[in-house]
């Protein structure tokens, strides 16, 4: 929980003017409800509406269950996206807009039926953008990519691209 809230602070440190909102505190309750449970929300069925066989993918590590479990990379990146809509939805005033994206590097070989990739690609492995718990279990890396996007500047002359 810890290594969460840390990261989130350094993320929104350097974007939320404080100076507006002298000796207050801005407190963020971020809190997961549920993780994805399987490889897709989507069921395979035949044309009879029997449920086809999905193999199992293969895992490297097993997963840790509890209050132990490590943080998804999609769960940083959905709570970075959350605590951005929180601020703005509180009226915090924000130098710019964070947005996060989680991608995975998984082996070719590991990837699921689900995903459909460019079968005459050489490339040993291919980058995945939102992976599946399954999917971040058999990365060879995984990250989450934040970017504070801005283009309004309210004190020069209109100079942005932002038009009323």
């Amino acid at each position: 929980m810890t290594a969460l809230a840390t990261e989130l602070q350094s993320v929104f440190k350097s974007v939320i003017l404080l100076h507006h909102h002298p000796r207050s505190l801005i407190q963020l309750t971020v809190q997961t409800m549920s993780a994805p449970p399987q490889a897709t929300s989507t069921l395979r069925l035949t044309l009879d509406a029997k449920e086809t066989s999905q193999s199992e993918p293969k895992r490297r590590a097993p997963l840790v269950l509890g209050p132990d479990q490590p943080f998804l990379s999609t769960e940083v990146a959905a709570s970075i996206n959350a605590s951005t809509l929180a601020l703005m939805d509180a009226n915090i005033p924000l130098r710019a807009t964070v947005i996060a994206s989680a991608c995975a590097i998984v082996p070719r070989g590991e990837l699921s039926n689900e995903r459909a990739v460019d079968s005459d690609d050489q490339e040993p492995s291919v980058i995945l953008i939102d992976p599946t718990p399954e999917e971040e279990q058999s990365a060879d890396s995984l990250h989450v990519l934040a970017f504070a996007v801005t283009g309004y500047e309210p004190t020069t002359k209109d100079d942005s691209n932002v038009h009323e």
